[in-house]
């Protein structure tokens, strides 16, 4: 009983990983060889300042990613406006640029300009309904 389960999960989990977007894991890996490289060798060829830091932040994000492709995109549009506003707030509070206080209002402005124009166009048209994709 219990092991049906595990075994259907687990088939459910390799099916997923199936339709994983391996060009853009491809380009993520030629990304990190590249920057891995390029820290080991200003390192002197030592991993210990900057390169092991980068290795573990990879594998980190690999996890990661494997993570978030196997949960169901429907998931992921019904916490996106959330994860908008969050975003949103963070940035409002968070933010310790250097700029001059006139031209931080106006970059701040057309940024929250265009966010709210795109946010009511996914709200009042519902994106998630005219996103006909078939799933697993």
């Amino acid at each position: 009983m219990l092991s049906d389960k595990i075994l259907k999960l687990c088939a459910l989990v390799f099916t997923k990983l199936l339709y994983v977007n391996y060009i853009l894991l491809f380009l993520l890996i030629c990304i990190f060889c590249i920057g891995f490289t390029l820290l080991y060798s200003a390192g002197g060829g030592s991993m210990e300042p900057w390169a092991s830091k980068q290795l573990i932040r990879f594998i980190i994000s690999l996890g990661i990613y494997f993570i978030v492709s196997i949960i169901n995109i429907r998931y992921w549009l019904g916490l996106s406006y959330y994860i908008y506003i969050l975003s949103l707030y963070f940035k409002e509070k968070f933010n310790k640029s250097e700029l001059d206080s006139q031209v931080k209002k106006i970059r701040y402005f057309k940024f929250i300009i265009t966010d709210i124009s795109k946010f009511l166009w996914k709200y009042w048209y519902g994106f998630p309904k005219m996103v006909k994709l078939r799933f697993i």
